[in-house]
């Protein structure tokens, strides 16, 4: 059930590419414990609005508050540090690695090592890699992969990289988790499996913030819905208030006299949340 306490929130965010307006004064508010899609036509500005949040772009206006805390202007590790974690629509992984060693890659920014721990025993920083390894293994085994652990990635299908991807977000420690395009190339089995994932981290105590073009999968897992086009948000709502939005009908789901045809689809699609 998601909490009332809001973890992020966007205010008038801005972010210009010469003269184009790629993100235009982008307001929204995500409540702690809970999915929050993100959903547009491609070239709304949805991948430019994660850039702003996991601070891989800067933003030109507007104030973007994680926790109390205004993070507008923070670097990227900064944000991950503070418990933001995004993932990216093609898994950014090395074949040649384990998926184990991939997963533990996450773990740096808790290592409590430090410029002073390499100053320590070498036996502490063997009992600090044990820890590294540990977790790394427990985050495999939290999404269905504990028995590929030590498997090169080169041997996981699609599907199982992107499990691994955030598996290695999952290993920060994140308060916020940034989904993008998560089910893509994934089968309808795979779909259904990452939800079912994404609903238990929830149920955990993580917020999921997630851009994704499949709407059956959005309107049966989330909370609440931004929708943007041309950058700039046209309605925000319940998945029930989003299918009945004329907007939304118009600018994504199709022409508006198709709308009526789209919105029954929609709700016959989609599962009722948990």
């Amino acid at each position: 059930m998601k909490s009332s306490q809001t973890i992020l929130t966007l205010r008038g965010v801005t972010r210009r590419f010469g003269g184009l307006v790629a993100v235009n004064k982008l307001s929204i508010e995500v409540k702690e414990a809970s999915i929050h899609g993100l959903i547009g036509p491609n070239g709304a500005g949805k991948s430019t609005a994660f850039d702003l949040i996991s601070g891989l772009t800067s933003a030109d206006a507007g104030e973007i508050i994680f926790r109390g805390e205004i993070v507008t202007h923070r670097a990227p590790e900064s944000r991950v540090a503070a418990g933001i974690c995004r993932t990216f629509q093609t898994p950014k992984l090395f074949d040649e690695m384990s998926v184990l060693d991939v997963v533990a890659t996450g773990r740096h920014l808790h290592n409590a090592l430090g410029l002073w721990g390499s100053m320590f025993s070498i036996a502490r920083k063997r009992a600090e890699e044990a820890r590294t390894i540990s977790a790394a293994r427990e985050f495999l085994t939290t999404v269905g992969l504990g028995a590929k652990a030590d498997a090169p990635v080169a041997d996981l299908s699609y599907g199982e990289r992107r499990l691994v991807e955030i598996a290695r977000a999952l290993a920060t420690e994140p308060k916020l988790l940034l989904l993008d395009e998560v089910t893509s190339g994934l089968n309808p089995v795979e779909t259904a499996s990452v939800g079912e994932l994404l609903r238990e981290l929830v149920r955990l105590g993580l917020t999921i913030m997630l851009v994704e073009h499949d709407m059956k999968f959005v309107m049966g897992l989330c909370d609440d819905i931004t929708v943007m086009n041309y950058g700039s948000v046209i309605a925000q709502g319940s998945p029930g208030e989003i299918v009945q939005n004329p907007d939304v009908v118009a600018a994504y789901l199709g022409s508006p006299r198709d709308g009526q045809r789209s919105r029954r689809s929609l709700r016959a699609d989609a599962p009722a949340c948990p």
